[in-house]
């Protein structure tokens, strides 16, 4: 891969370079495992049109765009990937544009794993595709295979975000080492050459050994994806040894998927945890497994490996699924304050507007809080999710004008503007937006559409830049069961990076 790299951009952008410079030689060091870079070259040009487009050996980055600070960690690295998969291998549109969906597990997700983050890698990329899903159904979702380019986020959703999940699962089922290898002749074999689905399957099954048929097909050809549910699960004393007996089942889908489920259970003081993979191809299946040591923790799935659909208690609530909520058709709706002035009301009826969201003085009992945003610090809505936000970092003061907002162990400043989207009960999304001057609503609601993997967003004034954003803490999860008496941890990932030296297994 001793390829020349040139960055041609105007002098402005070198105080970035080295920022830039770090981010290539991350990507280039982890990309050798797909073998010899396809072109004689590889230059990050500047356009004064803000696009991020990749071709053979060249990525053209909008002037603005390349002075992001995450670009030399995303867009860049997925660029520089897309010079083997679509520009070096063709994509046979026939059969569906695998290519992103390859090229985001192998730059996003490897760079993201790489960091210890690919857990919540493939979590965010799960909760991006279930936020599409508040707006389509499994029905009249295009399918894996019909997917050709990323117009809209119905179609990133499926492109990106499943085609991402279905390497990974691929990964699994094959090992590292044979999906590299078949990564790597894939490479080699087609290099300039149009291949589809059907091509790329014939070298992985090589590599695995045995036909990948079903995998594929129910991958490929369906819309949607299944969500799993964890049923009744319990323990018993066996003699000298444990039993666990829980069901699983997957739901939302008109016949069921066969699917690895991956589990792990936490047994008894120096036995740490069990990790087991069960096969589900039934609509619920019922299992019995037995342990040398006491049973304390259940979780299903907890790496996120499989591709659904999942629970909404399974993560914190997060400004992308606020979003999905709010674009929705039905209950969502802008909530004012009472008696609120009138320059107050249009302040926040700009921001409203600018989200396509109804602005209403109160909301029904009986349609509830999911999907509201509750403008203002103010507002009396906010006594009725108090206990709720404090559990995941945000604490709301006594009533009245001069309420307090803590975030975490610091005040929300009055003069700062805040975005939070908090879970309630039920598991659904409540949004929290406060706005102390006109001049936020625009500047706030144009930035929030970025910061869709985040749980709340800080902003100050006088330019409204972003100060601090964050996630709240994860809870129990539906796919989770903590046996009584017993604390709540977090399983240990088990997964070795791809692109770490010793990654392949």
């Amino acid at each position: 891969n001793k390829r020349p790299v040139n960055a041609i951009a105007q002098a402005s952008v070198t105080g970035h370079g080295t920022n830039v410079i770090q981010g290539l030689a991350v990507s280039l060091e982890s990309t050798a495992l797909l073998g010899e870079y396809p072109w004689p070259r590889f230059a990050m040009v500047e356009n004064l049109q803000q696009t991020g487009l990749g071709m053979p050996g060249l990525t053209l980055l909008g002037s603005r765009v390349m002075r992001l600070p995450f670009i030399p960690h995303t867009a860049l690295p997925h660029e520089l990937v897309h010079g083997w998969w679509g520009n070096g291998v063709y994509v046979d549109a026939s059969q569906g544009n695998w290519s992103e969906g390859l090229t985001s597990y192998l730059a996003d997700h490897g760079l993201a794993e790489l960091r210890g983050r690919g857990r919540l890698e493939r979590r965010d990329a799960l909760i991006a595709y279930r936020n599409h899903l508040h707006t389509t159904t499994a029905a009249n979702e295009p399918s894996l295979s019909q997917f050709r380019q990323p117009h809209g986020r119905a179609a990133r959703a499926v492109g990106y975000n499943k085609g991402m999940l279905f390497f990974h699962m691929l990964r699994m089922r094959l090992g590292t080492t044979r999906f590299v290898e078949a990564l790597g002749e894939i490479a080699r074999t087609h290099r300039y050459q149009h291949a589809g689905y059907a091509e790329l399957r014939a070298v992985f099954e090589k590599h695995a050994g045995h036909s990948l048929e079903v995998f594929f097909d129910q991958w490929l050809r369906r819309g949607g994806a299944p969500r799993l549910r964890l049923h009744s699960p319990r323990r018993e004393r066996s003699g000298s040894s444990w039993q666990v007996i829980l069901e699983i089942e997957q739901t939302e889908i008109a016949t069921a998927y066969s699917l690895d489920v991956p589990i792990a259970v936490r047994l008894s003081s120096g036995h740490g945890w069990d990790l087991r993979t069960l096969t589900l191809d039934a609509p619920r299946q019922r299992y019995v497994l037995s342990f040398d040591a006491e049973p304390q923790q259940l979780v299903v799935d907890p790496d996120f490996d499989i591709m659904r659909n999942p629970m909404p208690g399974e993560a914190p609530a997060v400004i992308g699924e606020l979003l999905a909520r709010l674009g929705a058709a039905g209950k969502a709706r802008a909530v004012l304050p009472e008696a609120v002035e009138a320059s107050v009301r249009a302040r926040y009826q700009a921001f409203a507007a600018a989200l396509g969201v109804p602005l209403a003085d109160g909301v029904p009992r009986e349609v509830g809080l999911d999907g509201v945003l509750i403008l203002g610090r103010d507002n009396a809505l906010l006594d009725e999710i108090a206990a709720v936000a404090a559990a995941q970092g945000l604490r709301v003061g006594a009533p009245g004008s001069a309420r307090r907002l803590r975030l975490h162990d610091r005040t929300v400043p009055r003069d700062s503007a805040l975005l939070a989207a908090l879970r309630i009960e039920g598991g659904g999304v409540v949004g929290l937006v406060d706005l102390p001057a006109a001049g936020a609503a625009a500047r706030v609601a144009r930035l929030l559409p970025h910061h869709g993997r985040h749980g709340f967003v800080l902003f100050e004034p006088p330019d409204w830049r972003t100060v601090e954003r964050g996630a709240w803490a994860d809870t129990a999860s539906p796919l989770e069961h903590v046996w009584p008496g017993q604390l709540r941890s977090e399983v240990p990932s088990g997964h070795t990076p791809m692109l770490a030296p010793g990654g392949r297994r």
